[in-house]
C-alpha cells in the first residue's frame, strides 16, 4: 500500500514538472502573425523574456492623505496592496512573463459621503481602498525594434474594500446584478456595465440589496442638490416633485426603471429591471485598513466573452488572455491572497 501511495505521489510530482517545462525556452525569434490573403502580418515575439513595469508605492487619489485618518491606516493599507502584488509575482506568468510585458499599477483611494462632502478630507466617516491593476501588453517587433502592443493590453483589476463597480448613479445603486459563475469558491457577478466581478466578502450577507422607490428619489435629491454642475437644479426638482406625488404603498416597493426614459414604470417590477444598492454592512469603515472585501474583474476576450471562458492558444494578440487565464486558475495563488484578509 506504501509503495502504491510513494508511485502516485511520484506521478503527479512528474506531471507538475511536465507542465511546469510546457513554457518554451526564451529566444527573440519573430513570429509573424494575422491574414496571409489579405497580406496583413504583425510581428510577434512570442518566447522573447517580457519586462515589468511596477509602481514602487502606490499613489494616492487627489495626492494628499486626510488628516482625519491615521497614519497607520495607510500604512496598513500599503502593506496589503504590496503583499498581493508580491503573491501575483510569484506566479510565473506574472513574475517571468514570455512573450508579454507586464504593468503593475497600485494606488490607494479615499471612500466617502460624495452626497454630503465635496472633500473626503472633510468626511469623519471617510475609509480607504486600495486597487491594483495588472495589464498584459504582447510583445511585438516594429520598425526593426522590440516593444509592445500598448492599445492591445488586457488586464485584471483588483480592489480592497471597494466595490470597485463603474456607476455614476447615486449611493452605488447597480440595476439587476446577476450572479453568473463562482470564482475560487466565490461568487461571480454581472453588472450593468457588462463586466463581472468575483466579489470575496468575509461576511455571510448579500453584495446587494434591494433599493425602495423612495429611498432611491431621495438618493437622487441627495445627490443632486450637493452638486455644482451647471443646470442640475432641473434634475432637482424632477426628482423632489417624483418623491412628493409618491403613494406610501409605491415608495416602499423595489426602485424599477425604465431603461428608455430612464424613469420609474407603472409595469409590474418582474417585467422591469430592478434596482439594488450595495450592501453598506460590507465594509466597516472604522477598520478600512484591514481587508474586508476582495473584488476582482478581467478584461473580456476579443470575442466579447468573460475571461473564465477562454479556452484558446497564446498565437498573436491572443497572448494576452492565455496569460491572465493562467494567472486566473492558480487556485494556489488565490487561496493565499484570500487568507491574507479577514475573510477566514
Amino acid at each position: 500500500m506504501n509503495r502504491i501511495l510513494f508511485f502516485l505521489i511520484l506521478a503527479v510530482l512528474q506531471i507538475g514538472n511536465v507542465s511546469a517545462q510546457e513554457r518554451p525556452p526564451f529566444s527573440d525569434q519573430v513570429v509573424n502573425y494575422g491574414n496571409p490573403e489579405e497580406r496583413i502580418w504583425t510581428q510577434f515575439m512570442p518566447y522573447t523574456k517580457g519586462r515589468i513595469v511596477e509602481d514602487a508605492e502606490p499613489h494616492i487619489s487627489s495626492y494628499e492623505r486626510s488628516p482625519l485618518l491615521p497614519a497607520a491606516h495607510y500604512d496598513k493599507m500599503l502593506q496589503n496592496i504590496n503583499q498581493i502584488t508580491a503573491l501575483l509575482r510569484s506566479v510565473p506568468c506574472i513574475g517571468t512573463p514570455q512573450g508579454v510585458d507586464i504593468g503593475i499599477y497600485k494606488s490607494i483611494g479615499h471612500c466617502y459621503d460624495t452626497d454630503s462632502f465635496t472633500d473626503y478630507k472633510k468626511d469623519p466617516n471617510a475609509g480607504l481602498y486600495g486597487e491594483i491593476i495588472v495589464s498584459v501588453d504582447p510583445c511585438i517587433f516594429y520598425k526593426g525594434k522590440r516593444g509592445n502592443a500598448e492599445e492591445m493590453f488586457a488586464k485584471l483589476i483588483i480592489r480592497i474594500n471597494g466595490i470597485g463597480f463603474s456607476n455614476d448613479k447615486p449611493a452605488q445603486v447597480v440595476i439587476s446584478p446577476e450572479k453568473v459563475a463562482t470564482f475560487h469558491g466565490y461568487d461571480i457577478y454581472w453588472l450593468e456595465d457588462n463586466v463581472e466581478y468575483a466579489v470575496i466578502t468575509e461576511k455571510n450577507i448579500s453584495p446587494f440589496i434591494p433599493i425602495s422607490q423612495e429611498d432611491y428619489y431621495k438618493a437622487c435629491v441627495k445627490k443632486y442638490s450637493n452638486s455644482t454642475e451647471v443646470g442640475i437644479g432641473f434634475a432637482v426638482d424632477r426628482y423632489k416633485e417624483k418623491l412628493s406625488k409618491l403613494s406610501a404603498e409605491r415608495g416602499k416597493q423595489q426602485a424599477v426603471v425604465n431603461m428608455e426614459s430612464e424613469d420609474f414604470s407603472d409595469e409590474s417590477a418582474t417585467e422591469q429591471p430592478k434596482y439594488f444598492i450595495t450592501n453598506p454592512q460590507l465594509i466597516e469603515r472604522s477598520r478600512s485598513n484591514e481587508i474586508q472585501l476582495i473584488t476582482i474583474s478581467w478584461s473580456k476576450t476579443s470575442t466579447d466573452k468573460p475571461l473564465r471562458l477562454y479556452k484558446g492558444g497564446r498565437d498573436g494578440f491572443d497572448i494576452r488572455y492565455y496569460i491572465l487565464k493562467q494567472l486566473h486558475d492558480d487556485s494556489k495563488i488565490w487561496s493565499k491572497i484570500i487568507k491574507l484578509s479577514t475573510v477566514n
